[in-house]
């Protein structure tokens, strides 16, 4: 399913990790880059994970001009595509919070890998950077350049992705102000082969339901761990 390889290089090409190990007290916005294509493995293995409910959030209006949130009607319960078709079963609300959850997921894994990477990052600087306000900028520039960039949100229209960037970048701030969470973010040696079997392996469940199984993770750690285990950010994000 296209999505996913989309979500993930948009998250994979913030490059935030960098740019924060470059100059860790001015980090820098990093150039765009390309990213490279997944194998076809951790691409197979993406798709195959994951509830129905949760791929059908994800796949609204890919195809249909990306979901509208320019001209939204009212009442509008279910979420309206660029074309004016109609996604019937997910909610804006849903659509917003599962794809933010899942673009977090997948920079915070980079970021993990830039901290193993690099000694001069550490999860007590990414907490103090991004409760700054130039580290929240930079947040809030790169997230919103790489949505336009990947054509998960139209460029002419820029409530849109300013809308989904702020959803992304407030999960990020939320993960990275507490050190502790970035360290856990793949959970207990006891939570992490019990996500991957229950939630990340189809036909999975609802994120309601792994909330509820698993209280103590959070949405973003839940399809991290799915990520991790993919393999899929290793390869989207080359030298990290």
């Amino acid at each position: 399913m296209r999505p996913w390889f989309t979500l993930l290089v948009v998250c994979g090409g913030l490059g935030m990790g960098s740019a924060i190990a470059a100059t860790p007290t001015e980090p820098q916005i990093p150039a765009p880059q390309e990213a490279t294509p997944l194998a076809q493995g951790s691409f197979d293995q993406l798709n195959q994970m994951f509830s129905p409910e949760i791929q059908t959030t994800v796949a609204a209006c890919w195809d249909q001009g990306k979901v509208n949130f320019a001209d939204l009607p009212a009442p509008a319960p279910w979420v309206v595509c660029g074309d004016g078709s109609v996604v019937e079963g997910v909610t804006y609300l849903q659509y917003l919070a599962t794809v933010s959850d899942l673009m977090a997921a997948s920079t915070l894994i980079g970021m993990q890998s830039a901290i193993a990477n690099d000694p001069r990052l550490t999860p007590e600087i990414m907490a103090m950077f991004v409760v700054s306000e130039q580290g929240t900028q930079l947040l809030e520039n790169v997230v919103q350049t790489a949505i336009v960039q990947s054509g998960l949100q139209p460029a002419d229209q820029p409530s849109e992705p300013g809308m989904l960037s702020q959803e992304v970048v407030s999960r990020l701030i939320e993960n990275l102000s507490d050190p502790d969470r970035l360290t856990n973010l793949l959970g207990t040696p006891d939570q992490h082969p019990q996500v991957i079997a229950q939630f990340c392996t189809a036909p999975g469940m609802s994120m309601a339901a792994a909330e509820q199984q698993f209280p103590m993770l959070n949405p973003v750690q839940l399809f991290a761990i799915c990520i991790d285990e993919s393999g899929a950010v290793d390869e989207v994000l080359p030298g990290l």
